[in-house]
């Protein structure tokens, strides 16, 4: 199962982060894409690296922005700037809405962080955060500020200076959109992630364990549980050798209307496609073939 034919997903890490991480956060779906960029924080500009990689994604045709922090921030307000992009969103743990305030934990965390290395330097600041974070975030953190080199106080600074797009202004944004937050992450509150999630429209909220995304990354990208959500927010999923996701535009966008959109487009196609549905629902004979199929299961068991 694919996104659009020559879908570029653009996966923008968080500030003090790296492609590293966020290659093998968002894997479960870039495997769906053509092309992968994943960007680094490079000088001058965290932000217009990451606005340059969108640009350059945008103009060779659909497009996955997967976010994380301030790549999500980034992202959204690209995404707004350019309301005619084919661009599907996935934006993990935002950092904050607006302006960030004095005491937005992401922000303050980074400028910290940022006055920390300019006073002691990195390797010495590396040993603090080593000391106090959990082994899995220490270890991700110590590869990538290492990596940032001279330009982590400035890249964290210019994070923590951003101003991310209000809650007035994510109810413009029109792409496909999942937010996705963490419980138990205080430097990224859940409460952000369904603040984002109720002001854009149709947009599909996730909350994941902060818990399960230390030893596996992949938690963020995880298309399973975006499939679902996908359905709850009025898009389908549809098979095929170039899958696409449709939006529901009709009835409650309930289950039920995905379940005959995705039907809808299969007949369309269905010389080149086929039909593949993982539970009892769909127009008949598909619950009955089920019903039969499983029941094998059953007669085999008593049998053995």
């Amino acid at each position: 199962m694919l996104f659009r034919a020559h879908t570029t997903a653009v996966l923008l890490p968080g500030s003090g982060s790296d492609a590293d991480f966020v290659l093998r956060a968002f894997a479960p779906l870039t495997e769906l894409c053509a092309r992968t960029v994943a960007v680094d924080a490079a000088p001058p500009s965290v932000v217009a690296g990451y606005r340059a990689a969108l640009d350059a994604a945008a103009s060779d045709g659909p497009l996955l922005a997967c976010g994380v922090s301030l790549g999500s921030a980034v992202a959204a307000s690209w995404a707004l700037e350019n309301p005619g992009a084919d661009v599907t969103l996935v934006l993990t743990l935002p950092p904050w809405c607006g302006p960030a305030g004095p005491d937005v934990p992401a922000a303050m965390s980074a400028r910290v962080t940022a006055d920390t290395v300019d006073e002691v330097g990195a390797a010495e600041a590396i040993a603090r955060m080593r000391a106090g974070s959990p082994p899995w975030l220490a270890r991700e953190l110590s590869r990538s500020w290492a990596a940032h080199g001279a330009f982590l106080a400035p890249a964290l600074r210019e994070a923590a200076g951003y101003a991310a797009p209000t809650e007035a202004a994510l109810g413009g944004l029109a792409a496909r959109t999942v937010v996705v937050g963490a419980e138990g992450d205080l430097i990224h509150p859940v409460a952000t992630a369904r603040a984002w999630a109720a002001a854009i429209p149709d947009a599909a909220g996730i909350v994941v364990d902060l818990a399960d995304l230390g030893p596996d990354p992949a938690v963020l990208g995880r298309l399973r549980a975006y499939a679902a959500r996908f359905a709850a927010a009025g898009v389908t999923v549809v098979g095929g050798s170039t899958s696409v996701l449709v939006p529901v535009s009709f009835g409650g966008r309930s289950l039920k209307e995905a379940v005959d959109s995705c039907f809808e487009s299969y007949l369309k196609q269905a010389d080149t496609a086929l039909f593949a549905i993982g539970s009892v629902v769909g127009p008949h004979p598909f619950p009955m073939m089920v019903r039969d199929f499983a029941s094998v299961i059953g007669k085999e068991c008593r049998v053995q």
